[in-house]
């Protein structure tokens, strides 16, 4: 699990803080770890929660390419890289 909460972050226009670790979902879906075989691409799924500034809580999802058994350690995904975010939901 990977420690992203250093201070505010800005994803998608939105200020939030991270209030915990990142982890996997193993969420099932076309695509996902489950689907690919040694040395095959696969979507890695990730999630986290924030705060904003009102309190308002949300729940960030990246999802990263990965090849299975060639993913990077839990602090070489790229964190900041929005393009990766694929959803923000209010919780």
């Amino acid at each position: 699990m990977e420690n992203i909460m250093s201070d505010m972050k800005t994803f998608k226009e939105l200020k939030i803080d991270i209030d915990g670790e990142c982890f996997p979902t193993n969420r099932v879906f076309s695509g996902w770890f489950g689907d690919a075989r040694m040395g095959e691409k696969y979507w890695s799924e990730w999630e986290c929660y924030a705060v904003n500034k009102d309190g308002e809580r949300y729940k960030i999802v990246w999802l990263f390419p990965a090849v299975k058994g060639a993913e990077p350690e839990d602090d070489g995904w790229s964190w900041d890289d929005e393009s990766f975010i694929d959803r923000i939901e209010i919780i």
